[in-house]
C-alpha cells in the first residue's frame, strides 16, 4: 500500500490505478505549511481504522485541502 501525493491533482495509488477518483481543489491557498503532514496523518489514520485506500486518500486530501486555507500549521477550532 502506498500513495503519491500530487498537490491539487490529488493523490494516486502506487499499487493500483485510482484515476476514477475526483478530488476537490482548495478554494483558497494561503499557506502550505503542514499540508503534507496533515495528509499523511489523515491517510494513515483512515487505513489503520480499516478504511480502504481510496477512502484514506480522500480523507488525507480533504484535510490537506482545509489546512492550506489558513496561515500556519494549526487549523482553527
Amino acid at each position: 500500500v502506498g500513495v503519491l501525493k500530487r498537490g491539487k491533482s490529488g493523490p494516486t495509488s502506487i499499487n493500483a490505478p485510482t484515476d476514477d477518483l475526483n478530488f476537490e481543489n482548495a478554494k483558497i491557498v494561503i499557506d502550505t505549511t503542514a499540508a503534507g503532514d496533515g495528509f499523511n496523518g489523515a491517510y494513515l489514520a483512515a487505513l489503520l481504522t480499516g478504511d480502504p485506500q481510496d477512502v484514506a486518500m480522500m480523507q488525507g486530501h480533504d484535510l490537506a485541502r482545509r489546512i492550506v486555507g489558513f496561515q500556519g500549521a494549526i487549523l482553527p477550532p
